[in-house]
């Protein structure tokens, strides 16, 4: 996190402290439109910063039998969430993604995930 991310950060939300009182009443000195922009300068410095904790991120998982696994694994429960839901186009195809996943997953390491109950 940089320190310039935080000092935005802390200064915005001290102008939105100033804006509400402890009553939760506008405070005089800090208008409606200047307590908008604080917000939004909040946003933006939230969204540096998870911008640059991105980009610390290696590009590429390491390519290893634990991870190709654990990758599967989620795939595989998230596609699980949606079978038989209907009420959503996911749902429609959702068993097919279960299949394709677990037959590389077979493949690969000679066993399907289980039924997880």
């Amino acid at each position: 996190m940089s320190k310039q991310a935080i000092e935005v950060i802390n200064q915005q939300l001290g102008m939105l402290e100033a804006f509400v009182s402890e009553a939760g009443q506008p405070a005089g000195d800090v208008s409606p439109a200047m307590a908008r922009r604080a917000i939004s300068m909040v946003g933006e410095a939230i969204i540096d910063l998870e911008i640059e904790t991105l980009r610390q991120l290696p590009a590429v998982v390491p390519f290893t039998p634990a991870n190709v696994r654990a990758y599967l694994d989620a795939t595989i429960r998230y596609w699980r969430l949606w079978v038989g839901d209907a009420t959503d186009q996911r749902g429609e195809i959702a068993a097919y993604y279960v299949d394709a996943y677990q037959s590389v997953r077979i493949s690969l390491f000679g066993e399907t995930l289980p039924e997880e109950r």
